[in-house]
């Protein structure tokens, strides 16, 4: 959600775009992509792409799993993605106070 929100903070003075139009458009891009235009508009650096890419592989697999019949969640596994989602939540907070600063 994080990711969305610095879309929506850096769209308008970047692109002269509406708030609206930036609003309905998050909507329909796919979390990995709004991570690509974060990384191509330097608002994220290739350690936190590469984070939050390994983030979204990690809770793909954990929704994955928890609709499989054969699957179960590790311990482990969901202990990494809540850890690593709450640390970069954190990160991004703050990143976004900045640009609103």
């Amino acid at each position: 959600m994080r990711m969305y929100e610095a879309l929506m903070l850096l769209a308008p003075n970047t692109f002269s775009t509406k708030i609206k139009k930036i609003i309905d458009s998050c909507n329909e891009i796919p979390f990995r992509e709004i991570v690509k235009i974060l990384w191509i508009l330097n608002y994220i650096n290739d350690n936190e792409r590469n984070e939050l890419n390994a983030l979204n592989k990690v809770r793909n697999e954990v929704v994955h799993d928890l609709f499989s019949d054969e699957k179960e969640i590790s311990k482990k596994k969901y202990d990494q993605i809540f850890k690593n989602s709450i640390n970069l939540a954190k990160k991004m907070d703050n990143k976004n106070i900045d640009l609103l600063g």
